[in-house]
């Protein structure tokens, strides 16, 4: 099951995301195109600034560049890339409680999150960014592996009323494809439970939770 689990998590449709990145810039390039000839027709005196078609009109080039062969090829990838992708995300889902898991001998960078992304607690944006990476944290021990948390690119506030700020970095001694297991198989009340042992409120993090996960 290891072997199956670390195959499908290795599975990436980058290039292929970066492939229909490419045909969008190619097509809003056309839509462009379209635009400032009939721009140019209407207004054939003008070199510059032009001004802007009708709606009706703008909707008439879009459906233009919708009904080529381009358009239908970026459809037709996009399609394949999505339902790959959730068939990816099915199997991972179906199996990441059946993984073995086992600790090596080193430690892996598994997870960072930083402090900015939770300004709106004020001081206690470094305490609730360390806070997300403890339901995580506490899921591996429970596997048999070790952990620690450590802070680094650490900002110190200068101002009066200003905040530190810092990346917080969840360690572990498990592969990157078992963390993703673990994280996977990680329920709802184990992650309630671990925010309120450290005091922490879960409805920060998540406001639409229920009324039994308050602090």
């Amino acid at each position: 099951m290891n072997t199956l689990y670390k195959s499908v998590y290795n599975r990436n449709w980058v290039d292929d995301r970066k492939s229909l990145a490419d045909i969008r810039e190619m097509l809003e390039a056309q839509l462009s195109g379209l635009i400032r000839s009939e721009q140019k027709r209407r207004q054939p005196r003008q070199r510059k600034i032009f001004d802007d078609l009708p709606p009706g009109k703008r909707i008439e080039l879009v459906e233009e560049i919708k009904a080529s062969r381009l358009w239908e090829e970026h459809d037709r990838l996009r399609s394949i890339v999505d339902a790959e992708e959730q068939r990816r995300e099915s199997l991972l889902g179906k199996y990441c409680e059946k993984v073995t898991h086992k600790p090596l001998k080193y430690f892996n960078r598994l997870k960072v999150v930083s402090s900015y992304g939770y300004s709106s607690q004020g001081y206690g944006a470094i305490k609730y960014a360390e806070g997300t990476l403890f339901p995580l944290k506490d899921r591996l021990e429970s596997l048999g592996y070790e952990t620690h948390v450590s802070k680094s690119n650490i900002v110190r506030s200068s101002g009066t009323f200003s905040v530190d700020h810092c990346d917080c970095v969840l360690w572990g001694n498990c592969e990157p494809w078992a963390f993703d297991a673990a994280k996977r198989s990680l329920t709802l009340s184990e992650m309630i439970e671990s925010f309120k042992s450290r005091q922490l409120n879960p409805l920060v993090y998540n406001p639409s939770l229920p009324d039994w996960c308050r602090l």
